[in-house]
């Protein structure tokens, strides 16, 4: 890939982040978006028209943020299905020995 190649892309791609930002996107998920963004565009270059390079990096950065989106909001849905203070025990070391040691105190008793 050429320098002046690799600017260009680079000044679109940087567009495209900023764009990802507007849209209320993290920082981490806009440059992670950005970056799949570019390894698919140099995946399909031969594809891409190139008067429809920047609409097509944005296209494709929108669709997948919007693909995360679903999937953060599908997530959400399960674990609001669970009780988290179910799922882990939030006994200390300690408190879980002196447990078990009373169980077993317990059961000497009764087998008296």
């Amino acid at each position: 890939m050429n320098d002046a190649f690799g600017g260009k892309l680079q000044q679109k791609l940087h567009a495209v982040h900023l764009t990802l930002i507007k849209m209320s996107a993290s920082k981490e998920d806009a440059e992670d978006l950005t970056q799949e963004t570019a390894i698919q565009f140099l995946q399909y270059i031969d594809g891409i028209e190139v008067e429809f390079t920047q609409a097509w990096l944005y296209r494709a950065a929108i669709n997948k943020y919007y693909d995360l989106l679903k999937k953060k909001k599908s997530h959400e849905k399960y674990i609001l299905a669970f009780d988290m203070s179910q799922l882990f025990d939030h006994g200390t070391p300690e408190q879980l020995l002196l447990r078990k040691e009373l169980q077993q105190d317990i059961q000497l008793v009764f087998k008296k």
